[in-house]
């Protein structure tokens, strides 16, 4: 068990560092996460957030 919990942590790790080594260079060199319609989205959301406060 202990081995498969072990298994599952390595490959939870080796995604982050996938994961940072793709977005990194591309938020450098100017490149957004999102597509335009999802910032759309997160600044709908935190408009109802700031607006429930």
């Amino acid at each position: 068990m202990v081995v498969v919990i072990l298994g599952m942590l390595l490959a939870l790790a080796l995604a982050v560092v996938v994961v940072a080594l793709v977005t990194i260079p591309a938020v450098r060199e100017g490149d957004t996460l999102l597509t335009a319609e999802g910032q759309e989205r997160v600044a709908d959301m935190r408009e109802k957030v700031g607006a429930s406060r």
